[in-house]
């Protein structure tokens, strides 16, 4: 079903994420071959970089590899077509992926293909953008705090997109972490958008690395 039909009624759908990211590899080879940045040593080398989706629990369920780079902006779209081709179902779940999709124009396909989404805002995207209608002071978290509002981005000759932003000022530093999302505020509070986005370092890092380790890769 699409977005629009699970939330008729105003009844939330049952909450199954997806979480996108990619992971680069060094390819060992004297061979001419594609290259990328390699985050595990920081060397720019020849490589392979997978695209995966998974739902948190460390494996993924669904991955693409592509020689050098491969950009969450060029490729996700594709690969959630081609997860809903395997499924037999359109993916409406909610989307939650990395700051490599600050793009206004993608993120509007994502909402405008029934893909809510998660990410977190900054660099470009923020830069003299102005917090609007900003609202609420709850707490989060240990001692973080959250407000939120909406932004206006550029689509360029496509006009504006409005986005609504929770923002998560964190105890201590006072730093601010404006996150980003489609999801209206009435059935996805502050809290829930702020724990979409940053259960993704428990659920993905942490299984992921702690699963590369038990078996020495």
């Amino acid at each position: 079903l699409g977005l629009q039909q699970q939330w008729h009624g105003g009844v939330a759908p049952l909450i199954v994420l997806f979480y996108i990211d990619s992971s680069s590899k060094p390819l060992w080879t004297d061979k001419f071959t594609k290259s990328g940045k390699v985050a595990s040593n920081g060397r720019v080398m020849p490589c392979l970089q997978a695209v995966l989706v998974h739902t948190g629990v460390g494996v993924p369920m669904y991955m693409e590899t592509f020689s050098g780079r491969a950009g969450l902006l060029e490729h996700t779209e594709s690969i959630l077509d081609n997860l809903e081709r395997l499924i037999g179902a359109e993916v409406s779940r909610i989307v939650v992926i990395d700051a490599e999709a600050d793009s206004a124009p993608f993120l509007k396909r994502l909402q405008d293909n029934h893909r809510p989404w998660v990410t977190v805002l900054k660099g470009n995207i923020l830069k003299g953008k102005e917090v609007k209608n900003r609202h609420g002071d709850w707490a989060y978290r240990d001692g973080d705090r959250l407000t939120e509002g909406v932004i206006d981005l550029s689509l360029g000759d496509d006009g504006i997109y409005q986005v609504r932003v929770v923002e998560v000022k964190h105890r201590g530093t006072g730093e601010v972490t404006t996150l980003g999302t489609c999801l209206p505020e009435d059935l996805y509070p502050a809290e829930r958008v702020a724990k979409f986005y940053h259960d993704r370092w428990p659920f993905q890092e942490s299984n992921i690395r702690a699963l590369k380790q038990g078996v020495g890769l």
